[in-house]
């Protein structure tokens, strides 16, 4: 799993222990969102997924509302994220496709420059 959600999950289990800690009925009900890339709709265990185990994702779909039914703003990761964070089609926020990250420089070595950084000679 990712880091990232693994961190995300570790932190929304906190803050939903504190306030359970209150003992106070909280005024608003308590609204989370999982947006998840390349995650289909059987691939956690509270949906019917026999081999990948997700209990702490189950434990949260058998205390709250488990929605079947949903719609995506777009088939891949950046357009959709901007749909659900901004309310507006992605087209319109001027995101069209994915948006790639910073393209690494590849630095290939020849075996002369690799002997002398070695203290070789060829």
């Amino acid at each position: 799993m990712n880091l990232r959600f693994i961190s995300f999950i570790v932190l929304l289990i906190s803050v939903m222990s504190t306030e359970a800690q209150d003992g106070k009925e909280p005024s608003q009900p308590n609204i989370v969102v999982f947006l998840c890339d390349d995650l289909g709709y059987g691939d956690l265990s509270s949906y019917g997924h026999r081999t990948i185990k997700t209990p702490n994702i189950d434990k949260l779909a058998e205390t709250g509302i488990k929605m079947t039914d949903f719609y995506a703003a777009a088939p891949v990761c950046s357009p959709s994220r901007v749909g659900l964070l901004t309310g507006r089609s992605p087209n319109k926020a001027g995101i069209y496709d994915f948006i790639p990250g910073p393209k690494k420089k590849r630095r290939f070595t020849s075996f002369g420059t690799f002997a002398k950084r070695r203290r070789n000679h060829t």
